[in-house]
């Protein structure tokens, strides 16, 4: 075998083998890509819930697109309580596309009627857009309408975006600490978190709940 022929074989065999790698991605993909329906019997925060499925098995749902108020933070019992009014212990439809790092189905949540649960908790400004992970438009719309009227969180203009309070969270600092940082003109948006310093953790339960 002359060397433009080994050249030859070593690139046939890189295409073969990337042409497998992305088959098999595709089919990862596509075994995520279910719909199941279950009742949900418990709220774990105003973006995440635990479902009954069938033969009683129980799956946590990230619910895609959304990014409510962490536990500790103003209006985390409020979005926790308008999520547990729309479908604590009622029968959803889930469609989901992946599971996260915790296990969790990211998942598109529907009541019987048709109506989509990240969308209503937008729609009644329960929880940000996590735009982020999802560029989906009417939630980018539905958001600024009610950030324009003012509703639920967007009632205060110091609301911290729960990606922000985990960052910080993360350099020690409480939920009430953050609030006055952003108050005080300090923490603008999300590039100013690497200007403010560490400081030392405090044992509580709020700077324990940073998983999202």
């Amino acid at each position: 075998m002359n060397i433009r022929n080994h050249i030859s074989f070593i690139l046939f065999i890189c295409f073969i083998c990337f042409s497998a790698f992305q088959y098999s991605c595709a089919q990862t993909k596509t075994n995520y890509e279910q719909t199941l329906s279950g009742k949900v019997i418990h709220i774990t925060d105003g973006d995440t819930y635990i479902i009954l499925l069938d033969q009683n098995e129980q799956k946590t749902i990230r619910m895609e697109g959304i990014d409510a108020p962490e536990k500790g933070q103003d209006f985390s019992r409020k979005a926790s309580d308008y999520l547990k009014s729309l479908i604590l212990g009622k029968i959803v439809t889930i469609k989901f596309t992946e599971t996260d790092q915790y296990g969790r189905f990211i998942a598109l949540t529907y009541l019987e009627n048709g109506t989509e649960i990240s969308h209503e908790m937008i729609k009644n400004g329960w929880a940000w857009h996590f735009k982020k992970y999802n560029q989906d438009k009417d939630l980018s719309d539905l958001e600024s309408e009610a950030k324009k009227k003012g509703l639920g969180l967007w009632a205060d203009q110091y609301a911290i975006e729960p990606w922000i309070e985990r960052k910080m969270r993360k350099k020690g600092y409480k939920s009430t600490e953050i609030k006055q940082l952003k108050i005080n003109g300090i923490l603008t948006d999300e590039q100013s978190i690497q200007y403010i310093p560490y400081k030392e953790k405090q044992s509580s339960p709020e700077n324990n709940s940073s998983s999202k």
